[in-house]
């Protein structure tokens, strides 16, 4: 597992998400956050051309409940990682995940 802090200073405040996303699939990582929006955005979306994002469905949780929500997907994560060269996913509880794009 990989920080985006370990890469860009200040947690990629000042890195545009196109940038950190193709950096990501570049490296053949799958790519977490919790910014839901970049599913409407095209930059975004072009820059994820070969690589897959979970993103939290739910942005009212607590630092440990959206660690949490990870854990508990990552089976699922993996599964649908084998299954598809790219996609934009929503990260819901009970560890399951939903395929949000394409």
């Amino acid at each position: 597992m990989h920080l985006i802090a370990e890469f860009y200073p200040d947690d990629a405040a000042d890195i545009a998400d196109e940038e950190w996303i193709a950096e990501g699939c570049s490296r053949g990582w799958v790519l977490l956050t919790k910014d839901k929006k970049i599913r409407y955005r095209a930059r975004e979306l072009e820059a994820l051309d070969r690589g897959n994002l979970f993103c939290l469905a739910s942005g009212n949780l607590t630092l440990d409940q959206m660690a949490q929500r990870f854990i508990d997907a990552e089976a699922a994560i993996f599964r649908a990682t084998d299954r598809n060269s790219v996609g934009f996913w929503h990260v819901l509880d009970r560890g399951r995940v939903t395929k949000m794009w394409p």
